[in-house]
């Protein structure tokens, strides 16, 4: 096969992929960034995939065409790869014997969530689903903060964060306390502003053995998993209701909690933490029904099993029961969704974001399911 037939091919499989071609510059900022191809056939190609990494330096290009890769260079010329701490397009990096083919660029169909320079809030943002939301809001544009008590997840999202040209307010709290939830809600309105909007992601509850359910285990539960969703709520809700009732005009704010659905679906392991769920949901709603005269909308989401570390914890456990790969466990737990998968972080997330843009601006009071149709509820 010809370098020619083997380019034709990978064309195909990226257009069909919704990839496009285009070898006009594209220019953001200061600097010409492209997405790159490179001869399939030489040394140490560099073979494009649908992967979304965003160009150090070019953060904004990279939320509005999802782009890959970390190159600057003009169509048809050799390319240097690019080390971290040189200019960008500099020789000093590693020669590689590639030649440029094409520019790719990630066709997208945008749709303006009017979430730039929104200051979000993001309740466990270290990980997760939480990791995710605070991720999207600021690929959006929005100016982002994320709480999380594990100063070794918080470092490890920040970083992970940063070197997706993505910055991020951090901070460390324990929000079971109410004075805790209060005083990052008055650090985070000092540092970036007025919070428009709070998710609520923190808060894992234990499972127990039915029989092993006692006064103090619900109330346990209740700290780990209510009360750090009730207390941020309660003072950000109180704020917005402020700035509503001074009249400073505009979206006074939005309220997004992901709820798990064992406050929906009773689990012999999780009748306390589902309660607690449960407890939510009802403070959700009826929340909402009074905050909405401010112009505040609540609403929530309920996923169903998603892959985060918790789910991949839980395949190993499976796993080692089973006797079997961790891969099959999954395989055969996700077999079990109508979907035929578990949801992805990031599919919360977006969900997430539109509950909080002003594209639902009618939207309050709804709780959203999102488990792939395991639970045929009205």
């Amino acid at each position: 096969m010809t370098d020619a037939d083997e380019q034709s091919r990978l064309n195909l499989r990226l257009l069909q992929d919704g990839y496009f071609f285009d070898r006009e510059t594209w220019v953001d900022g200061m600097a010409k960034y492209f997405v790159i191809l490179t001869n399939p056939t030489a040394k140490n190609a560099h073979i494009v995939t649908n992967e979304m990494v965003a160009p150090s330096g070019a953060d904004a290009l990279a939320q509005r065409s999802r782009s890959i890769g970390f190159f600057r260079l003009t169509y048809g010329e050799h390319y240097s790869e690019h080390c971290p701490g040189d200019a960008v397009g500099s020789t000093r990096g590693r020669r590689r014997s590639a030649i440029v083919i094409g520019i790719l660029l990630k066709r997208v169909t945008t749709m303006d969530l009017g979430l730039k320079e929104k200051v979000v809030l993001v309740t466990g943002g270290s990980k997760g689903i939480g990791f995710a939301c605070a991720r999207a809001f600021a690929l959006e544009g929005a100016k982002v903060a994320i709480v999380s008590r594990d100063p070794a997840n918080l470092a490890r999202a920040y970083e992970q964060l940063k070197a997706e040209g993505l910055h991020v307010h951090r901070t460390r709290a324990d929000l079971h306390e109410p004075h805790s939830a209060a005083d990052i809600v008055e650090e985070v309105s000092t540092a970036l502003g007025p919070i428009d909007v709070l998710v609520n992601s923190a808060g894992a509850a234990r499972r127990y053995d039915p029989e092993a359910l006692d006064a103090d285990a619900f109330r346990a539960t209740m700290e780990a998993k209510y009360f750090p969703y009730i207390y941020p709520q309660q003072e950000v809700l109180r704020r917005m209701a402020e700035r509503a009732k001074a009249g400073e005009g505009g979206d006074p704010g939005t309220v997004v909690n992901i709820i798990g659905m064992g406050g929906k679906v009773a689990s012999d392991i999780h009748i306390a933490g589902g309660a607690a769920n449960a407890a939510l949901m009802l403070a959700t709603v009826g929340l909402a029904h009074y905050y909405a005269r401010f112009g505040i909308r609540i609403n929530a989401i309920n996923p169903g099993a998603t892959l985060t570390e918790r789910v991949e914890e839980a395949a190993k456990l499976e796993a080692a029961q089973q006797g079997v790969e961790t891969a099959e466990a999954l395989a055969r737990s996700e077999a079990k969704v109508p979907l035929g998968r578990y949801a992805k972080p990031e599919e919360i997330a977006d969900v997430a974001l539109f509950l909080a843009s002003r594209r639902a601006s009618y939207v309050t009071g709804a709780i959203v399911p999102m488990d792939g149709g395991s639970t045929p509820l009205i």
